[in-house]
């Protein structure tokens, strides 16, 4: 159970209804984005209840995105909602049994177009129908816009009265049975079709159609209840937990194959969907983990390239960041072996072979004195616990994912007879010499630096780059219109926007070299061959040490943030090397784990922040709690 406190008192909780036309993000009864098809759109309306004194219990039906809430009114009346995105069409239902009259009001972007096309739909036994209408060129995320209008049929059924005012529609539900529709389409005769659908189709049907469909979806992943002791810890919360997560990544994998990054961000991120890629392979749902790989594929045919995100149904939509040649190629060469070894799918490995070379390659001609610089939206970077400055520094996770990705890659190569001769030959020398450097560039005292500001000595760094300005930054009267895009590098070998070039006296960035906690997490979850286990555990030490004396966990030893996957990657390790501290970072890390089941994007000591409902650090973090549970819990 969820429980909403209105929208001033509330935690922030958010989770997601989808099925892989239309998502819906709600807070609470408070539907917050409703956008698709595709799922790379921008979210043109939200559904809020009027009166915020109101508050709810939030139950999801297990297996499901079916979602039931039970509204209270100071004066003890509750009205039920229940909620549901179809398993066929693009059409969010919410149905409404109402004791008292209840007030919800539907806000739409600015020069959205309303029209009473009501008569197309009174026959039908609807009250009221409304079109909406929205103009072209509206942003997904950041400068990236939808080229095409967009259009969604409202119909209402029930004793509903409505107050259009600009850019709301305010609706009251009088005592009884109600239903709202909010249906959708690439375009208007599409969006018009499946309203008659709708229409033809009725509630019921569409209810016992998604429960089916969900019902369908639980019933393939693994029965980890059956394999798990009685005596496991928290038990029930786990398998609770693997529920939720198992439909929060479902609800967002949009039907090419892309999974949503949060309702943030409307795209395809390819070190997100990693994550997430794990965690589907380790529930058994290899055919929503081959869709990932299949998104990908079917970009790279049309356009050669991979970005550090992609949109979703929208094609030629690449959110690109700095240095998008490395980490992400290293991620996707991994990913597909990891699928590879799950399902043993030779065929369709052969069949992305091209862009699987081309990932090994893109990476290769970045490599200086060993070391591969930094894809400028890793998460540390993004939260600001490594300093942008750093980008063009060694850094030891794209590193060491190239050549673990990279080993993995060569190794089926030649074993499967595909590509043998002079080319294997020189990827396999690339790598020797990488890995043969890798613990001189980046390996101090034991334990892993994250950066090493040694390359930029012998890297010639590029006068332009497509990124995020160094000097818009750090300013909080940043002018969005250039703070991301293509920046330019000053004398000081600065990356700034025109403006921040022109004006900014930003100076050069002191070399140094950080330790962050996710860096020396990751050996064990890539099962790099750089490190045995022995040296893994030593690099858990100042880890587990800091967490000892002050029962933190943040990212870096002099910080308070934790990007949300570390719990998982600190789990991961820990089960791995059998180190005693496995239970307890397994209690703290469910601790943190918010009222809807999902983890979140960064934790500032313990406490949630940023972008709730994220697939990428709920399916880490679920995977490390699969996997310590079956290694220390299994039945015999």
């Amino acid at each position: 159970m969820r429980p909403w406190q209105g929208r001033k008192n509330d935690d922030g909780a958010v989770h997601s209804l989808g099925n892989g036309l239309m998502c819906v993000y709600q807070q609470g009864p408070d539907v917050i984005q409703l956008f698709g098809p595709p799922y790379s759109s921008p979210s043109v309306l939200s559904i809020l209840l009027e009166d915020e004194s109101f508050k709810s219990e939030t139950n999801r039906i297990p297996g499901t995105a079916i979602y039931e809430h039970a509204v209270s009114a100071d004066d003890g009346t509750v009205n039920k909602i229940t909620d549901f995105v179809d398993a066929d069409l693009p059409c969010f239902v919410r149905s409404m049994h109402t004791s008292a009259p209840m007030e919800l009001c539907i806000n739409m972007l600015e020069d959205s177009i309303v029209t009473d096309n009501s008569s197309l739909y009174t026959k039908m036994g609807f009250t009221t129908g409304l079109l909406l209408g929205f103009p072209a060129g509206r942003y997904i995320y950041n400068d990236h816009p939808l080229p095409r209008k967009m259009f969604f049929q409202l119909l209402f059924k029930g004793d509903i009265s409505i107050k259009i005012r600009e850019n709301k529609i305010v609706f009251a539900a009088g005592r009884g049975k109600s239903q709202l529709y909010v249906i959708g389409g690439e375009d208007y005769r599409l969006c018009r079709l499946n309203s008659e659908e709708v229409c033809r189709t009725g509630y019921r049907k569409m209810y016992d159609r998604t429960y089916s469909y969900w019902e369908e979806f639980s019933g393939r992943k693994h029965d980890f209840a059956s394999a798990l002791r009685e005596d496991a810890p928290l038990r029930s919360e786990f398998l609770r937990i693997l529920d939720s997560v198992s439909v929060l990544i479902k609800a967002q994998q949009g039907k090419e194959g892309g999974v949503l990054a949060g309702y943030n961000y409307h795209l395809g991120y390819v070190r997100d969907q990693y994550g997430v890629f794990r965690c589907l392979l380790k529930l058994g749902y290899y055919e929503e983990a081959r869709s990932i790989l299949s998104f990908y594929w079917d970009i790279w045919k049309r356009y050669g390239r991979i970005c550090n995100a992609q949109g979703i149904g929208v094609f030629g939509l690449f959110h690109e960041h700095e240095n998008d040649e490395v980490e992400i190629t290293g991620y996707l060469l991994l990913q597909s072996l990891d699928y590879l070894e799950a399902t043993g799918d030779m065929d369709f490995l052969i069949e992305i072979l091209p862009m699987l070379e081309w990932a090994f390659d893109a990476q290769e001609k970045h490599l200086v004195s060993g070391m591969l610089p930094f894809n400028g939206d890793e998460t540390y970077v993004a939260g600001g616990i490594l300093p942008r400055s750093a980008l063009n520094d060694g850094s030891a996770e794209a590193t060491m994912l190239f050549i673990e990705g990279g080993r993995r890659f060569v190794k089926w190569l030649e074993n499967s007879r595909l590509s043998l001769g002079v080319k294997v030959g020189l990827r396999r020398n690339t790598l020797e010499e990488a890995e043969r450097k890798y613990k001189v560039n980046f390996l101090r005292g034991g334990s892993l630096i994250a950066n090493n500001p040694e390359r930029k000595a012998f890297a010639e760094l590029p006068p332009f780059r497509h990124g995020v300005c160094e000097g818009c930054y750090q300013s909080p009267q940043a002018t969005r219109i250039y703070q991301f895009g293509w920046t330019e590098k000053n004398e000081n070998d600065r990356y700034l926007c025109p403006v921040c070039l022109n004006g900014s006296k930003i100076g050069r960035a002191e070399d140094t070299a950080y330790h962050i906690h996710s860096v020396a997490l990751l050996p064990m979850y890539i099962r790099s061959s750089l490190f045995t286990k022995e040296e893994a555990a030593e690099m858990l030490k100042p880890v587990t040490a800091l967490y000892r004396d002050t029962g933190r966990l943040p990212s870096r030893p002099d910080g308070n943030k934790t990007v949300g996957y570390d719990y998982g990657l600190l789990l991961y390790s820990l089960t791995e090397t059998g180190h005693p501290l496995a239970e307890e970072i397994y209690r703290r890390m469910m601790s943190v784990i918010d009222s809807t089941g999902a983890w979140v994007e960064y934790y500032e000591n313990d406490k949630p922040q940023n972008t709730r409902c994220r697939a990428w650090e709920s399916g880490i973090n679920l995977e490390a709690a699969i996997n310590y549970l079956l290694k220390t819990y299994r039945k015999d």
